[in-house]
């Protein structure tokens, strides 16, 4: 099954995101970037788009079982 590792549904929400992984360390935000993800490639993206970063592998995308 292909995954985007989806951290946000939303860009408007990285800032979000962000506050509580400083929460979840007790940092600061600014203490906490090195723990952050790189959120914009962590945002849900559409069906084409996941279609096209798995290219390789369309059964993925298409929830089909992979052959051992």
């Amino acid at each position: 099954m292909a995954s985007g590792n989806v951290h946000v549904h939303d860009a408007a929400r990285v800032p979000l995101q962000d506050a509580f992984v400083a929460l979840h360390h007790h940092l600061t935000l600014e203490s906490s970037e090195p723990l952050r993800r790189p959120n914009s490639s962590h945002v849900l993206t559409s069906p084409a788009a996941m279609a096209a970063r798995f290219s390789d592998h369309p059964q993925a995308v298409a929830g089909e079982r992979c052959a051992r």
